[in-house]
């Protein structure tokens, strides 16, 4: 009988001229903070069903009330952060105020810090961990350096990716919307697009919205972002625009207050929610905030943009509108009704606009940011387990090992 030699299964080499067979390697550990609002965290949310699926243990780490949405997405969930706090911030005007609202983030994720430090711990004793730091990945490393984990900053929008002068990093957009050239050596690190499914709408609302369309022309989708609570008078001006135009619309929001009151049930149609890859492609135009989770949708679907910048990475998003040619932006005070109806007129009815429109969503459609991303991951996560980690170093994408700034 033929006698297995001891060191072959066990990943030693006992005999001279025996073939060295592969340790076993721990299961893949991920975890991704997901930060800001549901357009910062469902780009997350899709990277981290892909990477499942490609055999690692993913765990989000966010705030409470992203926990449904996680879990009914098949992946593990904890808590950080204090959810009175989150809801305190979404209820305070400063949020939205460009001179405030950086300072207002900042706090609210120095809070979250120490269960971050906990949970990261606790996984680094079963086996080789990835730390996935979505938006704050610069400020991750300066306080969480400490651990001698492998850290990759994952970034929705090119001004925070600049920001981050490690190499251990990703853009989730194709390097045209971040305006890099061909020899740009950061361009290599920008994966495209990462799709959003979002969750499934409610059937009674899609019903609603399919009545709705089946009544006139396309409407204008109006949306300005999911953790806007003070979006009166955003509505009010929407509403205004609207009736100069004579075009329909739909109103996405899920504060009903902020609805203005006296709509017309045939021109005007309020859900609370419904995924933008259902309905961006069915609206005339999108009138929204700038932020980049919405911008990019909207991009995919090849729908014009009017973009009415408030704070955080917004302005720049709508600078790369007016650049990329897919629509217009409202700037400083124009956002009463008829300035609005202008600019919205302008980017619903230009040629120019819905031709370059077009085009952007076949070349968005056709790169597989999710792919790209996830075997990038996958590399990175190959070196951490094969102990290519150096004292206070980190392991990025795209194979050097880089020191933590």
């Amino acid at each position: 009988m033929h006698q297995v030699r001891r060191g072959a299964l066990d990943g030693r080499a006992s005999d001279r001229g025996m073939t060295r067979m592969p340790a076993v390697v721990a299961q893949r550990s991920i975890l991704i903070n997901a930060w800001g609002s549901m357009g910062d965290v469902a780009p997350f949310l899709a990277l981290g069903q892909g990477l499942a699926r490609s055999g690692a243990q993913v765990t989000v780490l966010t705030t409470a009330n992203f926990g449904p949405t996680v879990i009914s997405a098949g992946l593990a969930f904890e808590s950080i952060g204090s959810q009175e706090a989150c809801e305190r911030a979404l209820a305070d005007p400063a949020l939205w105020d460009p001179q405030r609202a950086d300072a207002l983030i900042d706090a609210l994720f120095e809070l979250t810090i120490s269960q971050l430090r906990t949970s990261l711990l606790q996984a680094k004793r079963s086996g080789p961990v990835l730390f996935i730091a979505g938006t704050r990945g610069i400020r991750a490393r300066e306080v969480l350096a400490d651990l001698g984990l492998p850290i990759l900053g994952v970034y929705l929008t090119p001004e925070i990716f600049r920001a981050d002068h490690s190499s251990c990093k990703l853009g989730l957009f194709p390097p045209w919307f971040a305006q890099a050239g061909e020899s740009d050596p950061e361009a290599m690190l920008m994966t495209g697009f990462v799709p959003v499914d979002g969750q499934p709408g409610n059937p009674d609302t899609l019903a609603r919205l399919q009545d709705f369309l089946r009544q006139g022309p396309a409407p204008v989708t109006f949306t300005f972002g999911t953790a806007m609570k003070q979006g009166e008078s955003l509505f009010a001006a929407a509403r205004d625009a609207c009736r100069q135009l004579n075009c329909r619309a739909i109103f996405l929001s899920r504060f009903e207050e902020q609805i203005p009151q006296d709509l017309d049930e045939d021109q005007f149609l309020h859900i609370d929610y419904m995924p933008l890859r259902i309905l961006l492609p069915l609206t005339s135009a999108l009138v929204f905030h700038g932020g980049v989770g919405t911008c990019a949708q909207a991009l995919i679907a090849g729908c014009p943009q009017v973009v009415v910048p408030m704070a955080h990475d917004q302005m720049a998003n709508a600078d790369r509108v007016v650049a990329l040619g897919v629509g217009a932006a409202v700037l400083g005070d124009d956002r009463d009704g008829p300035k609005l109806a202008i600019i919205m007129r302008k980017a619903m009815n230009d040629a120019a606009i819905l031709d370059v429109c077009k085009r952007y969503s076949s070349v968005a459609r056709e790169a597989d940011g999710l792919r790209t991303a996830i075997a990038r991951i996958e590399s990175c996560f190959a070196e951490v387990a094969n102990h290519v980690v150096v004292q206070g170093g980190v392991v990025p994408a795209c194979g050097a090992v880089s020191p933590i700034k």
